[in-house]
């Protein structure tokens, strides 16, 4: 089970955390000046915020934008949906793994081994072949009485990005820059750089500018 936010950077994509402002959004994810970035909210669980990577992962390789969708924005989540189960529950693997049919304790088993929420596995066990469409109603139920369907008791630790907790620590090394720093060079508050680096970039209490920073057109990367 690979750290999914970890994976993407991997791969190039940027991973950012979404501020405390932003409750009434999931994640997204935008193309800018060729590069890949995900934008994450930290308030659901960790089993559903990796499905949301997932799925954002699904739009930035199948629709640079929405004009490069078949059909319309709905078709496009369908598709990123779809993308998502596929890759954090291959069906290949659900068929060689798991019995013609499959139970409830078995659904939770998957759950902790592929790092998914206990709603995700059932509904890809049905999606496999591997959970009768009456049994797979059966454990909606029992999963809904068991408090899976706002959340998930005993859930996994938080996946969280590997850049930023080598670039602060490195930046401070090498410049002798802190989050304040950082934040005055891209014209933002502390705070911002705070909520986006999923807590990793860590501010001072006592940092109290006098007025809100001008906004910046500098752009803050990480060369490896």
């Amino acid at each position: 089970m690979p750290n999914l936010i970890r994976l993407a950077e991997s791969k190039g994509v940027r991973v950012l955390s979404l501020p405390g402002g932003t409750a009434d959004v999931d994640a997204f994810s935008i193309w800018e000046d060729g590069r890949p970035f995900i934008f994450l909210s930290t308030r659901k669980s960790a089993e559903r915020s990796r499905f949301d990577v997932a799925h954002e992962l699904g739009h930035l390789v199948l629709h640079g934008s929405l004009d490069d969708c078949v059909g319309n924005e709905y078709d496009a989540e369908k598709e990123a949906d779809r993308f998502a189960s596929e890759l954090l529950m291959p069906r290949l693997f659900l068929r060689s793994n798991i019995g013609a049919e499959a139970s409830l304790a078995s659904a939770l088993r998957l759950k902790e081994q592929l790092g998914v929420s206990a709603m995700a596995a059932v509904y890809a066990l049905n999606r496999a072949g591997r959970l009768s469409d009456w049994s797979y109603r059966q454990a909606c139920v029992e999963l809904s009485r068991r408090g899976y369907r706002s959340g998930e008791p005993n859930g996994m630790p938080r996946e969280t990005s590997k850049v930023f907790g080598t670039a602060f620590p490195g930046l401070r090394r090498s410049k002798g820059w802190g989050t304040e720093s950082i934040a005055r060079q891209l014209g933002v508050w502390p705070s911002e750089v705070h909520g986006l680096t999923f807590g990793q970039a860590i501010t001072d209490v006592d940092f109290n500018p006098v007025k809100v920073p001008e906004r910046s057109q500098a752009r803050l990367s990480v060369v490896g």
